[in-house]
C-alpha cells in the first residue's frame, strides 16, 4: 500500500496524463468510427463481402523486399481509406501516421508518404518508405491490432530499417465492423 502522499501524487500525475491525452484518444476513436462507417457502406452496397473483409489468406506480392501482401479486401481499402487517413494526418503536425490494421497486424493501406512503390534491390529504402501491404506483428503492432478495450496508449521505438529506430507515442482504438472485431486504428506521434 502506498503512503497517502505518494498515492495522491500518483493520482494527480495520472489525471494530468489523462487530460493531456484526451484529445488524442478522441481523435483515434473518431477515426475508427469513420473507418467503420466507410467499410459498412461498402458492405451494404455489395462492393465488399464479410468473407472478403475478414480474409486472412495473405498472398505475397512477387518481387517485394520486404515482402508485401495482398488480401481480397485490399482493392476496396485502397479506394476508401486514403481520403480518411490523409485528412487526419494533415490535422496535426505531430501526427506521423494514421493507419488501420487487421487483427493480425496486417497494414493494407498506409499514408501516402509511407506507401511509395518499392525500389528493386533497395531493402533499406523500402523498409522506411514502403510500409503499406505489410504485416507489423511486433509487440506494438499486435497490441494495436488486438485492442478490445476503449483505447490504448503506448510508446515504442519504430523500426525504420537499416538500424534506424524512431521514438513514437501511439494512441490506438478498436475497429469493430458488423459486430466483429476487425483490428485497430493506430495514430502515432513524435515524442
Amino acid at each position: 500500500m502506498l503512503p497517502e502522499a505518494s498515492a495522491s501524487a500518483f493520482e494527480q500525475l495520472a489525471a494530468r496524463f489523462r487530460e493531456e491525452h484526451a484529445p488524442l484518444v478522441t481523435r483515434a476513436k473518431a477515426v475508427a468510427q469513420e473507418i467503420c462507417e466507410a467499410v459498412d457502406r461498402e458492405l451494404k452496397s455489395g462492393a465488399l463481402s464479410l468473407a472478403n473483409l475478414f480474409d486472412t489468406d495473405y498472398q505475397p506480392i512477387p518481387d517485394t523486399d520486404p515482402v508485401q501482401f495482398s488480401t481480397r479486401y485490399l482493392p476496396v481499402f485502397e479506394r476508401i481509406l486514403p481520403p480518411i487517413l490523409e485528412r487526419v494526418l494533415g490535422e496535426n503536425s505531430k501526427l506521423v501516421f494514421c493507419v488501420a490494421i487487421d487483427r493480425n497486424a496486417y497494414l493494407p493501406v498506409h499514408n501516402r508518404k509511407f506507401a511509395q512503390p518499392q525500389r528493386k534491390g533497395e531493402r533499406a529504402w523500402n523498409m522506411a518508405n514502403c510500409r503499406n501491404r505489410r504485416i507489423f506483428d511486433d509487440r506494438a503492432g499486435l497490441l494495436a491490432a488486438r485492442i478490445i478495450g476503449d483505447h490504448r496508449i503506448q510508446s515504442y521505438h519504430r523500426d525504420m530499417g537499416n538500424g534506424v529506430r524512431v521514438a513514437m507515442k501511439e494512441v490506438d482504438a478498436p475497429l469493430v465492423i458488423n459486430g466483429r472485431h476487425w483490428g485497430g486504428v493506430r495514430t502515432a506521434y513524435t515524442m
